[in-house]
């Protein structure tokens, strides 16, 4: 039986291998960003109770997926999932966004990237996504910090750098980092385009 867009979304926030995510780190303000299983309930229960609304995406590219805290409903687009372990990893990374807007953390943008991008590949990794597969990406870039988190704990400060300075050179990400953010908020988030 094929599930609905949303029960694939709660479902995905949801599994064991989300359940898993957990890790922190000092941002560059020197707060520190924390994602968990909680995280991602957080945004399952605001799914449910219409908080968070499911737009399914009209984009040609199944890797298209936004979070968007500043409009009515906080719509929360994204392509089907049809059991895409990328999509999937997609999924997780907006809900990292969506989770810091009902915390209404203080967090900065960049930061606020890297937690995302950190936690999509923490699933790819922890479900065998073959590696090849998102060569080039930004996921390829955290690869040694959710190593580090899988072996210590935590990323490094040389994992974040590295992060951090692919997204900051990245003509898509680099305006918008720079505009900072004081509390997350609308103004706090990026539209992903696909990268795998």
């Amino acid at each position: 039986m094929l599930m609905g867009l949303r029960e694939e979304i709660l479902s995905t926030l949801r599994c064991s291998a989300a359940q898993h995510i957990r890790f922190s780190f000092t941002s560059v303000h020197g707060d520190t960003v924390s994602v968990d299983h909680t995280s991602f309930e957080r945004v399952a229960s605001a799914i449910v109770s219409g908080a968070i609304r499911i737009v399914r995406s009209t984009a040609s590219d199944d890797g298209d997926a936004s979070y968007g805290g500043d409009e009515a409903g906080n719509p929360f687009e994204v392509a089907p999932l049809h059991h895409r372990r990328m999509q999937e990893a997609i999924v997780l990374h907006e809900a990292v966004h969506a989770s810091f807007d009902l915390t209404r953390s203080v967090i900065n943008r960049l930061d606020n990237e890297v937690a995302a991008y950190i936690a999509g590949t923490v699933y790819l990794r922890r479900t065998g996504f073959p590696r090849v597969r998102y060569a080039g990406t930004f996921e390829e870039v955290a690869l040694p910090a959710v190593s580090s988190i899988i072996h210590h704990g935590a990323p490094t400060a040389d994992d974040l750098t590295r992060i951090r300075g692919a997204l900051e050179r990245d003509p898509e990400y680099h305006r918008d980092i720079h505009w900072g953010c004081t509390v997350s908020s609308n103004s706090c988030y990026l539209i992903d385009r696909g990268n795998g």
